[in-house]
This record gives structure tokens, C-alpha cells and sequence, in this order.
């Protein structure tokens, strides 16, 4: 399961918080995750490009830091 500090230390800045359906912003991108495990498994990450960074969206399932990280550098 994933915590908002465990995506902050991944270099995201939390944005906001309405009910565990979070949204962060860094390296390039909007990322929404609900993080209520009541409702969804948790790990659903939901990308859109910030500003000129890049251009698109894409979803992601992300069980690990180690996934994270790797779908970082593949990104950048």
C-alpha cells in the first residue's frame, strides 16, 4: 500500500488531499492516485503532463518504490 509521505520522498509535492484521492506534481507531471484501500487496491497512478514538460497522460500500476523509480528514469 502505498502513503502519501512514501510518493513525497519519490520527489512529488502533494497538491492536494480530498478524501484519500490525492494529487501530486513533480519531475513533469500531475499524478492523481486514490489512496483510500476501502475502495480501490491503491496503486493505480493516474500521469498527466504539467505544463510544456511533455505531452499526453498515461496510467500506471505501481506496487514497489523500485517500480516507481525504474518508470521515472524510463520517463525522463
Amino acid at each position: 500500500m502505498w502513503t502519501i509521505d512514501q510518493i513525497k520522498n519519490l520527489g512529488f509535492t502533494l497538491i492536494s488531499n480530498d478524501k484519500l484521492w490525492c494529487h501530486f506534481r513533480g519531475h513533469g507531471f500531475d499524478v492523481f492516485i486514490n489512496l483510500d484501500t476501502k475502495q480501490v487496491t491503491g496503486n493505480w497512478f493516474n500521469f498527466s503532463a504539467y505544463k510544456n514538460s511533455f505531452k499526453g497522460h498515461f496510467k500506471a500500476v505501481l506496487s514497489t518504490e523500485e517500480e516507481f523509480k525504474t518508470l521515472l528514469r524510463v520517463i525522463q
